[in-house]
């Protein structure tokens, strides 16, 4: 059965998601900065997806979302995770991908918002509310930004 959420659907099976990595960055000489000369951001990253056997796709899913100064890319305090994803592979790479960008969207999405409510409130960052669901022009595929999407997976 598919699964479906404000119009998203995958029915590439149940995939399974794991938390790989999760890191805090603060810069303690911004961390005062006034509310008004700060942003929240949000970025999601999809890498290439890879077969890893006749019928399981595999691909890595970066998040990144914090605040900012603004005007600038200078991140006063960021959380950046990286979850791996598996799941059946459908007829063709482009439903592979559009399944990876919905799985990411509705799964990984839920497991990171679920993370930062924890950690907003075991830190006290006050990190910025995130969205039910990433808006589209957030999620970046491989194959829509190749560059800037390996590059911040290797960050």
């Amino acid at each position: 059965m598919p699964k479906e959420s404000q119009g998203l659907t995958y029915s590439a099976g149940n995939p399974t998601i794991v938390l790989l990595n999760i890191e805090s960055v603060v810069k303690f000489d911004l961390v005062n900065t006034e509310d008004e000369n700060t942003e929240p951001f949000y970025r999601v990253f999809i890498s290439e997806l890879q077969l890893v056997e006749p019928d399981k796709v595999f691909f890595q899913a970066k998040i990144q979302c914090g605040k900012t100064v603004v005007g600038t890319e200078d991140r006063i305090q960021s959380i950046n995770a990286t979850y791996a994803a598996v799941f059946i592979s459908t007829d063709t790479p482009a439903e592979n991908t559009r399944a990876a960008e919905n799985i990411t969207k509705l799964g990984v999405w839920s497991k990171f918002n679920s993370l930062m409510v924890l950690l907003n409130d075991q830190t006290k960052l006050e990190l910025p509310a995130l969205p039910s669901i990433p808006d589209v022009e957030h999620v970046k595929t491989a194959k829509k930004s190749k560059r800037a999407t390996r590059k911040e997976l290797r960050d």
